[in-house]
């Protein structure tokens, strides 16, 4: 039997930044990963398609475990200015990062890209296995650990992290109660090349079929769209040929960036509401999508599980520092408290917000649009709501703080 003090299941983003995190601390660290691959040198010409807004929190956090270089000499795309607009009337908000004195508010990066950045930087820790080549078989949790039994050998840990997603084999091994409830809506995204350039400003016009958001990729005229509707009107926008979809998109946007000129491939996925109902238990935590995820639309959930990576890596400091038995469940309880109510109200808010846009209701109609306009006449509002955006809570882990 194989023995770690703290085992990571899922190599995403999330879970490779735990690993680098803990491992800079040279404590005894697995991965146990299915997607470990030779990280490329450069970005690809071509966009990945998946892209993620990355806050100025999130970024201290890579910078913090030494990777913010390694995703910068690859590709990233500050945006600096956001504007945002109802469809139903003449509601809108401007953003500008310079009013909080703020070069940028955050980054769209690839998510292909912060993966090979953090793949790069793993063969640096002695204390960090990574295991390529197991399949989980079986979870038995003994009082004093966890258990891990695969297709060929068995692994003790005195903490298991569950970071492997959205359909988490460590929360449904484990027992871990979830909230679920679809969104009915369907995401569709692409990157596309638009007549005008964006000037580095993401847009966000709200439909009541769902909200529309381009994000400036670091060429003038590209971006990447996540455009949110109801499976019907999706299934006809991924029947579109290219240039009739170039011309709805367009439309859709009001034709703020000109005419669009190009699209890649499109990608479609189903909006789901997930949320463990707790995120410990003894000697086991769950950290982003297998904790919780949550509508794009204001693209927090990247964000919310590097936040819960870092939390984390603060409560397992402190088992440290205190001297208890790594696992020991008040401090991971902490960790629960901690990230559960921060991340749940993120959760109503999106709710609330898709709710809001999506009613027709003409008295609500005008009452939001009113709303989004005295919003856009009060600096002390915006500031405050920009400062949430880019991840300036009050209280941050340590990993998130500035330096």
């Amino acid at each position: 039997m194989k023995q770690h003090d703290i085992v990571i299941v899922g190599d995403g983003v999330i879970g490779l930044t735990l690993a680098h995190a803990l491992a800079q601390r040279e404590m005894d660290v697995a991965l146990i990963a299915k997607n470990i691959t030779s990280a490329v040198t450069n970005a690809s010409p071509q966009y990945d398609i998946r892209v993620s807004a990355i806050t100025l929190s999130s970024e201290r956090i890579f910078k913090s475990i030494g990777v913010w270089d390694k995703i910068v000499e690859r590709r990233v795309s500050p945006f600096r200015d956001m504007r945002v607009w109802d469809a139903t009337g003449p509601g809108q908000i401007h953003f500008d990062s310079a009013w909080v004195g703020q070069p940028h508010f955050g980054n769209i990066i690839e998510n292909s890209v912060m993966l090979a950045a953090l793949q790069e930087n793993l063969s640096r820790y002695p204390t960090l296995t990574c295991y390529t080549d197991l399949a989980l078989t079986e979870l038995i949790l003994p009082a004093d650990g966890a258990i891990l039994k695969t297709n060929n050998d068995t692994i003790f840990t005195k903490i298991l992290v569950g970071a492997d997603g959205a359909n988490s084999w460590v929360r449904e091994q484990a027992g871990f109660a979830l909230e679920q409830q679809s969104y009915d809506q369907i995401a569709i995204v692409a990157t596309i090349q638009t007549e005008l350039a964006h000037q580095e400003t993401a847009l966000q016009r709200f439909m009541p079929t769902g909200p529309l958001a381009f994000l400036p990729l670091n060429h003038a005229h590209d971006s990447s769209i996540v455009w949110s509707c109801s499976p019907d009107m999706a299934a006809q926008i991924m029947a579109y040929d290219d240039e009739q979809f170039c011309q709805h998109l367009a439309e859709a946007i009001e034709f703020k960036l000109g005419k669009i000129t190009h699209c890649s491939p499109r990608q479609s996925f189903p909006l789901v509401m997930r949320h463990a109902k707790h995120y410990v238990m003894p000697h086991v935590a769950l950290v982003g999508d297998a904790a919780h995820t949550i509508h794009p639309l204001a693209g927090q959930g990247m964000n919310m599980g590097l936040l819960d990576a870092a939390e984390l890596v603060d409560v397992i400091d402190k088992m440290y520092q205190l001297k208890r038995p790594l696992g020991y469940l008040p401090l991971l309880r902490q960790y629960e408290r901690e990230r559960r109510t921060a991340n749940l109200l993120m959760i109503r808010m999106m709710d609330g917000f898709k709710r809001l846009f999506s009613n027709t209701q003409p008295i609500l109609t005008s009452a939001r649009n009113q709303g989004m306009n005295i919003t856009n006449k009060l600096p002390w509002l915006k500031t405050m709501l920009m400062q949430h955006a880019m991840g300036n809570q009050l209280e941050l882990p340590s990993l998130a703080q500035e330096s």
